[in-house]
């Protein structure tokens, strides 16, 4: 019997969002982009229909839909980290090896938000008469070399496999062979840079220090649909998002719970555990908020948020996002096909 597709492809696990569960095992989330006024500020919803869209990750392997990326997320990095996070939650002894898991769990939640896709497709498109021109610098090649081409591209691991390009034979001799080889931006080309950047570049967050903060008793935390956030601070009034996994003095924040952040400042070595105060504690929830994609999810309705980041109201901009998602698979199976190997 052929299994059936996982198309509910989460960019938030589950099993992150249960820290933020309420009493009726629901969270609280507030919308920043509806359609009308009348819409609620919070809706409580399950951790099920949370942070996922349809058919993100499914991908074409060999010509027939796979759903091996939601998979891979579930066994390479949620259930290894599932021990990690409740010690970290719980105040409780982290091991190495669970510390390992734990940041392989913040690497995997930078790369699969909805808006480090578009980061990616932003910067893919800036740059894809660059990408263009390193590949048509083996357009012209000798007969022995294409047909060994040919052969290697048969043999290439699932990594590789992902890079989208098409290779078309132009003409033909006795020696040399002349082809044109071309790639295209779009939902092939991110999932290839996610796997590329969690299997490789990802490695460079493991070289830093890392600890848990918990923050004043009274604040309560949220998270949102893009919770990793790499900070540039100069001061509470002097900072921006676009610090690097590896950019000097740089700060990585995750929180994991209502009352807890994973944290690292890039070349410093941080308490494994420490406790901040009311003011900054603030400061911290302040961030998190200015830093979400679409969504905050809190475990109650907090009216501080809505102070923070205002939503907007667009009927228009709401159905041409809805639209842009329920289309993104059939798009990627009618526009990248021929150029996926």
């Amino acid at each position: 019997m052929k299994k059936e597709i996982s198309r509910n492809n989460h960019y938030l696990s589950q099993m992150y969002l249960d820290a933020w569960k309420n009493d009726n095992n629901e969270v609280l989330v507030y919308e920043l982009l509806v359609p009308n006024e009348k819409c609620p500020i919070w809706k409580s919803k399950s951790t099920k229909s949370v942070g996922s869209y349809d058919s993100m990750f499914v991908r074409l392997k060999n010509g027939v839909e796979v759903d091996d990326i939601e998979e891979w997320f579930k066994d390479r990095y949620e259930t290894p980290a599932k021990k990690s996070l409740e010690h970290a939650i719980n105040d409780e002894r982290i091991t190495i090896d669970e510390w390992h898991c734990l940041i392989d769990f913040v690497a995997c939640h930078i790369v699969r938000s909805p808006a480090f896709l578009i980061k990616t497709l932003d910067y893919g498109k800036k740059c894809e008469s660059t990408f263009q021109e390193a590949v048509n610098k083996i357009s012209n090649m000798t007969k022995e070399d294409f047909i060994k081409i040919q052969e290697h591209s048969n043999h290439l691991n699932d990594e590789d496999k992902l890079f989208p390009f098409k290779m078309t034979k132009i003409s033909e001799n006795s020696n040399n062979v002349t082809f044109k080889v071309k790639t295209i931006i779009g939902k092939q080309f991110y999932l290839w840079s996610m796997k590329t950047l969690l299997e490789n570049t990802s490695k460079i967050l493991h070289s830093h220090k890392w600890g848990i903060i918990t923050v004043d008793k009274n604040v309560i935390l949220p998270t949102s649909d893009d919770p990793v956030i790499c900070l540039n601070y100069n001061s509470e009034s002097d900072y921006n998002f676009d610090g690097g996994w590896g950019k000097e003095n740089s700060n990585i924040l995750f929180p994991i719970s209502p009352n807890k952040i994973l944290y690292t400042q890039i070349g410093t070595k941080v308490k494994p555990r420490w406790n901040v105060g009311y003011k900054k504690s603030l400061l911290f929830r302040k961030m998190i908020i200015e830093h979400s994609h679409r969504k905050i999810i809190s475990n109650f309705a907090d009216k501080d948020v809505v102070k923070i980041k205002k939503r907007y109201v667009s009927e228009s901009e709401y159905k041409r996002k809805k639209k842009m998602w329920k289309d993104f698979q059939k798009s990627y199976l009618e526009e990248e096909i021929n150029y996926i190997i």
